[in-house]
């Protein structure tokens, strides 16, 4: 790399680097001269459209600036930094307020229109990363120094909305965006709280992503908190686009389909995870926040169990685990009682059944396979459809497949019901990616249910819950606190015990007869 020659104050710097690829950018600091330093700066962007420069040569202190028009609002920096200099250097002034060379940039600084911290920079790379943060660098003539000058964003970004994959009957509306800056008043205004941090940090080589770590300083596992931090800061890939690939490079290497790190796209989710203790990880540009560590059982509770009564939400909690094993286990059980175990059905049943199989060509296995195989075809199919026509084609193709191939003789009416069923299913989990494990565990369990009936999917079983205990999120027992066992936890796995119970006092205040009949006013 060859080396940048530095001008003395007062001549013209012409041997300003162009190429940007071998510019060491920390090892550059800041001209003196406004010109080179525009130069240096459109260089580097390859003077890109969105890149906006001026140069203010005749005035009693000549500076120049720029700024990215796509991240910082252009009415803003007119309002806030070009007007005000150019109404304070208009008008006269004496001599002795311009004799520093030291003083020039402490007088720009005080007729700037900005509320915000201004922080003074001497490299390029300070400056490189001040415009892609979307702020105004301001260069002063003889001053080897800028200023980064915050303004206030473009609104490019999406409003703040519903929840569009974890939607809720009663609870806040309010879901992530892409702007991290949102995500961060979201969680605020949840957590009023002075112990509240939010940790920053730029991830990906080229991408530069920048990355929020969340939690109470107070309650948050400090083993925890500096194992996720030291994997971010280990990252080597190039690209971070978002939170989801950022989850595979920061999870434990358990090799299992089970999702260790939770993702959601509720600010109230988040909240009350960090009030538990867990670490909240936000990416620049996603919706969906990362939650760590994560638990087996984390995974069937919703936010609405807690805007809820707790009898509801203990039922409701009961029917996400049947629906779990319904999901996964019932393709499966229907071949193994067709195949194998035809003496468990009762005999009016099993004469239906057999009744509405005959003539079916293809035996239980390939007739649950094939079905499986076009409902993950139509499923997928409405995704990527156009969302107004998604939906319609999803729910009237597997109508009219199924029924057309009832009657041409291809799979049996009770086929449709359990595919059917187990679909419903498999759609109960909050979280999409816990219903994606499900679905590609029950193919698993197809094949063990076709090779060797009920005791093939008791071998299935107990790998699958020997497989679980060796899951860890974040260095914790993916089963707790079944595995290990506390007993003092319990009460918010299955069961949602009331709100007043105390949790760290339950057995007293259960027998206080007076908690329980507590009043209200005098």
């Amino acid at each position: 790399m060859s080396p940048i020659k530095r001008r003395s104050k007062g001549k013209q710097n012409t041997d300003i680097q162009q190429d940007a690829d071998t510019l060491d950018l920390p090892n550059v600091s800041v001209y003196s001269d406004i010109e080179a330093n525009i130069k240096q700066i459109e260089s580097i962007f390859v003077k890109s459209p969105e890149l906006v420069t001026k140069i203010v040569q005749h005035a009693p202190i000549p500076y120049s600036f720029a700024f990215l028009r796509t991240l910082a609002n252009e009415g803003r920096v007119d309002e806030n930094i070009t007007e005000p200099l150019a109404e304070w250097q208009s008008k006269p002034k004496p001599d002795e307020e311009h004799s520093k060379s030291v003083s020039s940039i402490e007088s720009l600084i005080k007729h700037l229109n900005v509320s915000s911290e201004i922080t003074k920079i001497t490299s390029y790379k300070q400056v490189v990363d001040g415009l892609l943060d979307g702020q105004v660098i301001l260069f002063v003539q003889d001053q080897e120094m800028a200023l980064n000058i915050p303004v206030e964003p473009t609104s490019s970004f999406r409003q703040v909305n519903e929840a569009q994959i974890q939607t809720l009957v009663r609870g806040p509306r309010e879901g992530f965006v892409e702007d991290i800056d949102t995500n961060m008043s979201l969680l605020r205004r949840r957590l009023r709280n002075p112990m509240l941090r939010f940790q920053p940090m730029n991830v990906g080589k080229e991408t530069h992503t920048k990355v929020i770590v969340s939690y109470l300083d107070d309650i948050v596992d400090r083993e925890v908190l500096n194992t996720i931090i030291a994997r971010l800061q280990s990252i080597e890939k190039n690209k971070i686009l978002d939170s989801g690939m950022l989850e595979e490079l920061i999870e434990d290497p358990n090799y299992t389909p089970f999702p260790t790190i939770k993702a959601t796209e509720r600010p109230d989710v988040a909240a009350g995870d960090i009030l538990d203790g867990r670490v909240v990880i936000m990416v620049d540009g996603s919706p969906f926040a990362l939650l760590a560590p994560a638990t087996f059982v984390s995974f069937f509770h919703s936010a609405e169990d807690y805007y809820e009564k707790f009898e509801l939400a203990t039922f409701m909690r009961s029917i996400r685990l049947l629906a779990f094993w319904v999901s996964l286990a019932f393709p499966a059980t229907y071949i193994a009682v067709t195949t194998f175990h035809a003496e468990v059905l009762p005999t009016n049943i099993l004469i239906n059944l057999a009744a509405q199989r005959e003539g079916v060509p293809f035996p239980a296995f390939m007739e649950v396979f094939l079905m499986e195989v076009i409902f993950e075809l139509l499923r997928e199919a409405g995704i990527r459809m156009p969302r107004p026509i998604g939906s319609a084609i999803s729910i009237v193709g597997a109508l009219v497949i199924g029924e057309a191939a009832v009657q041409a003789g291809l799979i049996s009416a009770a086929m449709v019901i359990v595919v059917s069923l187990t679909a419903i299913s498999s759609f109960i989990s909050p979280y999409y990616a816990f219903s994606g494990t499900i679905r590609l565990l029950r193919f698993l369990l197809i094949f063990f249910a076709t090779i060797g009936g009920f005791f093939g999917m008791v071998v299935f079983t107990i790998a699958l819950i020997i497989h679980l205990s060796n899951i860890t999120s974040i260095g914790h027992s993916y089963l707790s606190p079944v595995a290990p066992l506390k007993i003092s936890r319990l009460k918010d796995v299955l069961f949602r015990f009331p709100l007043w119970w105390d949790k760290t006092n339950l057995y007293k205040k259960m027998k206080s007869l007076k908690y329980r009949n507590r009043r209200i006013g005098p």
